[in-house]
C-alpha cells in the first residue's frame, strides 16, 4: 500500500510542478484570470498532457489506497477510476483542438471526484467518524463553491485553482490519513 501512496503523492506533485512551469514562463498568461487548461494553447502546451496524466495517476492510486481502508464498495472505486480515465481523456483532447470533449471530460472528472468525496464516509466504514466525514464533505463543498464563484465573484483562474486545491488536499489527506473504524 505504500507504493499507492507514493504514486498518488508523486502524481499530485507532478501535476503541480507541470502546471507551475508554463504559467510562469508564458508572459501573456494570467493564472488569476485564465483556466489551467488554457496553458495548452501556449508554447509548452504539450506539457498539459503530462499534467493531466499525472493527476489521473494520483486519482487512480488514491482509489487503490482505499482497499487498505476496507473499502469494499465497488461504487467508490469505479467513480474514482472513471474520474481518472476522464482526466486522461482531458489531456488527450486538449483545449483549442477538441474543446468540447476537453471541457466535458474535465467537468465529468470534477463531478465524479466531488461525488466521491461525498460518498466516501457513507460507503467506507473506516471513514464513518465525524472528523473524517467533515474533512470529506468540507473539501468537497469547498471545491464546489470555489468553482461556482468563478467569473462572477472572483476571477475564474483563481476560482479554479482554489477548487482544484480542495481536490488535491483531499487526495493527499486520503492517502496519508489512518482512519480507524468505529466500534
Amino acid at each position: 500500500m505504500k507504493l499507492n501512496k507514493v504514486l498518488t503523492l508523486t502524481g499530485i506533485g507532478g501535476f503541480i510542478g507541470i502546471i507551475s512551469f508554463p504559467q510562469w514562463i508564458q508572459t501573456d498568461y494570467s493564472p488569476v484570470h485564465q483556466l489551467m487548461s488554457e496553458l495548452a494553447l501556449g508554447h509548452y502546451g504539450w506539457l498539459m498532457l503530462i499534467a493531466f496524466f499525472s493527476l489521473a495517476i494520483a486519482v487512480f492510486f488514491a482509489q487503490q489506497t482505499l482497499y487498505s481502508y476496507q473499502a469494499t464498495s465497488s461504487l467508490i472505486h469505479n467513480l474514482l477510476k472513471i474520474a481518472a480515465l476522464c482526466l486522461v481523456g482531458a489531456g488527450i483532447f486538449k483545449l483549442g483542438e477538441n474543446t468540447t470533449w476537453h471541457v466535458a471530460l474535465v467537468t465529468l472528472a470534477f463531478i465524479l471526484l466531488v461525488f466521491s468525496m461525498y460518498l466516501l464516509p457513507k460507503l467506507v466504514l473506516d471513514f464513518q467518524r465525524p472528523f473524517f466525514t467533515a474533512m470529506c464533505w468540507l473539501l468537497g463543498l469547498g471545491a464546489t463553491i470555489f468553482i461556482g464563484l468563478g467569473k462572477n465573484i472572483i476571477p475564474i483562474g483563481l476560482a479554479q485553482r482554489l477548487s482544484v486545491s480542495c481536490l488535491l488536499l483531499w487526495l493527499v489527506w486520503l492517502v496519508l490519513v489512518k482512519p480507524t473504524a468505529k466500534n
